[in-house]
């Protein structure tokens, strides 16, 4: 399997919460000076920068290791806070790990 190039800024977990009945949610840009423009897309194809969690090399290929450690385990570390958040979990019963995964994510 490759790395991926495209590095989410809002998570696919997170976007997935407004996706509507077609599995897709509404993008909208301005790839022309003002004028807006809407497309329907799957949450994969939004909110991404390429290469955005990297290391840029002057003189190599990108270094993809923020993206793979830290950044992976911190959105996946965000989706369970995520869960339990929506469960009404008592702050009390809160892990301090996914208090503080939550809270990057934020």
């Amino acid at each position: 399997m490759s790395d991926p190039v495209d590095h989410h800024y809002l998570p696919i977990f997170y976007l997935s919460r407004w996706v509507g009945a077609d599995g897709k949610v509404c993008r909208f840009s301005r790839p022309y000076g003002e004028k807006v423009v809407t497309k329907r897309v799957a949450p994969k194809g939004t909110a991404f920068e390429e290469y955005l969690y990297s290391a840029r090399m002057p003189d190599g290929p990108p270094n993809l290791a923020m993206g793979k450690g830290f950044r992976a385990r911190m959105v996946s570390e965000a989706a369970d806070a995520l869960a339990l958040l929506e469960q009404g979990l008592r702050k009390s019963k809160w892990k301090p790990q996914l208090r503080s995964a939550w809270s990057r994510f934020v």
